[in-house]
């Protein structure tokens, strides 16, 4: 069998393998018509072309689709049509193979949708648990300020009370001197004890007296 003939056989039976695109199937079935039919003419070949195409490539419903919606279209603007459809195939399917939530009632569930909800649900159980420590926190804070605020105000309060209390002396020994002295214009006997010092003293001196 001369090469002619060996590449007409290999074009009637030759199908579009399953790691092989579209593109590549289309440049392969070119090659082996122009091996096997040189002499034909271009009317001829694309008519050949289109045919073994239809039937060749790996998608049932590719081919179906072609046939259907696409009789009258050449080799070339056959082969472009089965492009656009396989694209847009794909890119459904890959639309459909992302989603993460799927209906409940329907019982679908793709791969690792389970895993993906479950770490979800884990990932927000500990943010409302950091979000309640937050808030126990700041309410600690707020209680500890206002002791600490309090704390100063009954100093003051204190402090307040002791220069009432150095009048209230300082007043008792002025009485005290003017008595002394109107018994010395009297002529009264003084006491043994000294006369009172006028200036005031504080308490804290009268003890070491």
């Amino acid at each position: 069998m001369d090469e002619g003939r060996e590449a007409q056989c290999k074009f009637g039976s030759r199908h579009q393998t399953d790691s092989e695109s579209l593109q590549e199937y289309e440049q392969a079935l070119r090659t082996l018509y122009k091996q096997g039919w040189p002499m034909a003419s271009a009317e001829t070949g694309d008519a050949a072309l289109k045919r073994r195409f239809e039937d060749g490539v790996a998608s049932l419903e590719l081919s179906q689709y072609l046939r259907l919606h696409h009789r009258n279209s050449n080799f070339g603007e056959t082969v472009e049509q089965a492009r656009l459809y396989a694209a847009t195939v794909e890119g459904a399917k890959a639309k459909k193979a992302i989603r993460f939530v799927t209906d409940p009632d329907s019982g679908e569930d793709s791969d690792g949708q389970t895993a993906i909800i479950n770490h979800l649900r884990v990932l927000e159980k500990k943010l409302d648990e950091m979000g309640r420590e937050k808030s126990q926190s700041k309410h600690y804070g707020k209680a500890t300020g206002g002791q600490r605020q309090a704390a100063p105000s009954s100093g003051n309060r204190g402090n307040q009370n002791s220069p009432a209390g150095n009048t209230f002396e300082a007043q008792r020994l002025e009485d005290r001197d003017q008595a002394w002295e109107s018994r010395v214009r009297s002529g009264s006997p003084a006491r043994s004890s000294p006369p009172p010092m006028s200036s005031f003293r504080s308490p804290s001196n009268q003890n070491r007296g």
